[in-house]
């Protein structure tokens, strides 16, 4: 935290950032005009421990160093002369200790108000009794310019309840699992200490269950100087938590004596979905907040325990629906650097990131984050530097794979299909992963017009499918294992023949059936378990699957209080080892919401949405659905709604694109836009009626379209 004349500068938090800071360091810049002044001024800092000296990741190792926090500035001074000036921190600089006695990412801070010194930000004060600083003249990493938004407050949030739950315990309610701290209000004595102590669920009795945080303390201390009313909120941590226990509080708290605050890279926010159904307005809500919740300039796995790190295939499963929410451009072009810089020498890729100290690569479905990632963030962008910023680590990693693959297969399990009810033996997942990987980059090397390298790579994708069906395709159509994912994988890369896709889909709709119309997928095929569905003529199996309320499923997770995503399917009835309640893999879902339900989709041959789809598919008891997202071209607008006898399909269609439309219908005839036959309006063109719906090309504008549907 910076100041200039006791101004906070900025409202971003937990600066620079989570980087490898042996690669890379972020600087950040700010317009101090307002706050520097004539004569005397003075420029202090609080410095905290973060990601550059805490333990992250396996506590008691500090993932980069265990020195002395750093500060570097440079203040630029432009005079009315036109003369300049650059100021900067140096061996003039004094230090002090500052009321924060500790602090931690996992543990939590403790603040000693009675250590404030007064005026310490301030011109005028005497610095006799404090340190002479030490100037840093061995390089570490990089500077370079903050790469994505900045952490920022973005929502508070009042507790819900307040509960005594023995004579000066009190546990507070925030009613939503969030990501962030909370701000305390309280007055009291002179060194009175106040204990908050944080977790996600309760015990039988209404105690915090703190044993899914691990080694985890997530314990926050304010020792109060006793003047008055005293407001303090954190600096240098962070909590996963609905559940606040307050204990050492004077006398009874009231529910606004703690506010939460929620804090997240701050991303702009693209997508908006709402329907008739409310278990699916949940799951929607429930997918954005563990999205928010997971965003602190990493896309981290969970907010909660003694990990919190961006593991690799928890971001590229969840790419496309991070981006139908929000704006990911920067975020992802951020971490693909965290990718790149924690890249082996050997080209493997590492299973999560900023890494420093891994020795080995990650397995499958996780290394290959590093050319899905690119890909997703192309097709919702258009943006061809992510390609061309990431191709020779895409092409290092690839090459690594090569070299230990045979026969075209690379018959690796890693983590495979992780969390599942119903475990697919791992190994031939490595060689599906194989094949799309090496397919997108082929059609990524096309792109940035490496024409040779494209032909090169699709043909191995061509002879890796080859090789995958040879191995692993039955005389029955079941591919290794008569298991969801194992039917998923290939469907959605595209491994099966056409003619063989027919009675591979039965099997993997009769596997449904088997489990009473229950998904038993993982985090890597529960992404595709609806989408292939639905792209196969069983939509109406999909709906069923998303608004079932049983257990394994999102609306399980629902019935049982859940307000995020949870790591595992029934995170209720399973220990605490490794069990978060804010875990957005399986809310991968979401893109199935925004692509099928509210029909916007992407057009692969025109990324960006400079030509787009919208194709909503009404399933089972849905009455309308609300969709929009802000695409780089502008908002584009899907709303429906259908009874008995009609579709009404209202859409909006940016200006400098066009969209392929496709209605329910029943004829050409029994559609109409306003009160118009289609073929009176020039903005439509290329109309086709086939199994029961229309199709039409539509140029960029506002319409409404009526379909009789009987």
């Amino acid at each position: 935290m910076f100041y200039i004349n006791g101004n906070r500068i900025g409202t971003d938090i937990l600066t620079p950032g989570w980087t490898h800071y042996r690669k890379r360091v972020q600087y950040q810049t700010y317009d101090v005009t307002p706050y520097v002044r004539t004569g005397e001024n003075c420029f202090a800092a609080v410095l905290g421990n973060l990601w550059w000296s805490g333990d992250v990741g396996f506590r008691g190792i500090p993932q980069f160093s265990a020195d002395p926090l750093r500060f570097i500035m440079q203040l630029h001074l432009q005079y009315d002369d036109g003369t300049s000036e650059i100021l900067k921190s140096d061996e003039r600089w004094k230090a002090h200790i500052s009321p924060i006695v500790e602090n931690s990412i996992y543990d939590g801070e403790t603040y000693d108000a009675r250590l404030e010194v007064a005026g310490w930000n301030m011109p005028g004060l005497s610095d006799k009794e404090w340190t002479a600083v030490d100037e840093f003249d061995e390089e570490w990493g990089t500077l370079v310019a903050e790469q994505l938004e900045p952490i920022k407050i973005t929502r508070e949030i009042k507790p819900v309840s307040v509960n005594e739950i023995e004579p000066g315990r009190f546990i507070f309610d925030m009613g939503q699992n969030m990501a962030g701290w909370v701000k305390l209000l309280v007055k009291g004595e002179k060194g009175t200490v106040v204990t908050l102590r944080f977790a996600e669920i309760l015990n039988d009795d209404g105690s915090l269950k703190t044993e899914p945080l691990r080694s985890a303390k997530a314990t926050d201390r304010y020792i109060l100087k006793g003047e008055g009313l005293e407001e303090w909120e954190p600096a240098f941590t962070y909590h996963g938590f609905q559940f606040v226990e307050v204990t050492g509080y004077p006398g009874e708290p009231a529910p606004e004596s703690i506010v939460g605050k929620v804090f997240h890279t701050d991303a702009p926010v693209l997508g908006k979905i709402e329907t008739s159904n409310t278990l699916i307005n949940k799951l929607a809500h429930n997918i954005f907040w563990g999205q928010i919740g997971n965003m602190h300039s990493v896309v981290t796995d969970c907010p909660q325990r003694d990990e919190r790190m961006g593991w690799t295939g928890d971001a590229q499963i969840f790419a496309a629906t991070a981006f139908y929410n929000m704006d990911m451009s920067l975020m992802f072009r951020k971490y693909l650097r965290d990718i790149r810089d924690s890249q082996l020498p050997n080209g493997e890729v590492t299973n999560f990131a900023p890494d420093a100290f891994s020795m080995y690569g990650a397995g499958p479905g996780w290394a290959d984050a590093v050319v899905i990632v690119p890909w997703k963030t192309f097709l919702f962008t258009g943006d061809t530097s992510i390609i061309r910023e990431n191709f020779e680590s895409m092409l290092a990693w690839h090459n690594s794979v090569m070299e230990k693959s045979e026969n075209n297969l690379f018959e690796r399990g890693g983590f495979g299909d992780w969390v599942s009810v119903e475990k697919t033996p791992p190994e031939p997942i490595g060689s599906a992963y194989y094949y799309y990987s090496t397919k997108l980059l082929a059609k990524m090397a096309g792109v940035i017009g490496k024409t040779e390298e494209a032909n090169r790579l699709q043909q191995l994708s061509d002879d890796i499918r080859l090789a995958f069906n040879n191995k692993h395709l039955k005389e029955n159509k079941q591919y290794w294992a008569d298991t969801q994912t194992a039917y998923l994988l290939p469907l959605s890369f595209g491994i099966p023949s056409s003619e063989d896709q027919p009675a591979i889909v039965a099997n993997l709709v009769e596997n449904i059936h088997d489990r009473d119309v229950h998904v038993s997928t993982g985090f890597l095929g529960t992404q595709y378990i609806l989408p292939v569905l639905s792209d196969n003529k069983q939509h109406e199996l999909a709906n069923e699957l998303v608004t079932t309320r049983s257990y394994p499923s999102w609306g399980y997770m629902i019935e049982q209080g859940a307000t995020t995503i949870w790591e595992l399917w029934n995170s209720d009835k399973q220990g605490a080892k490794m069990n978060s309640r804010n875990h957005y893999a399986y809310g991968t879902v979401g893109e199935w919401l925004f692509g099928y339900l509210g029909g916007i989709r992407i057009d692969e041959n025109y990324p960006g949405f400079k030509k787009f789809e919208i194709n909503p598919q009404p399933a089972g008891d849905l009455e309308w659905v609300k969709c929009s997202y802000n695409s780089p071209y502008g908002s584009i607008i899907s709303n429906w709604k259908k009874t008995h006898k009609q579709f009404i399909l209202e859409i909006e269609v940016p200006a400098n694109t066009s969209a392929t439309i496709t209605i329910p219908a029943i004829d050409i005839k029994n559609v109409k836009e306003g009160n118009k036959q289609l073929g009176e309006n020039p903005n439509f063109d290329n109309l086709v009626f086939k199994h029961g719906a229309l199709q039409l090309d539509v140029k960029a504008g506002k319409f409404e379209f009526t379909s009789v549907l009987e």
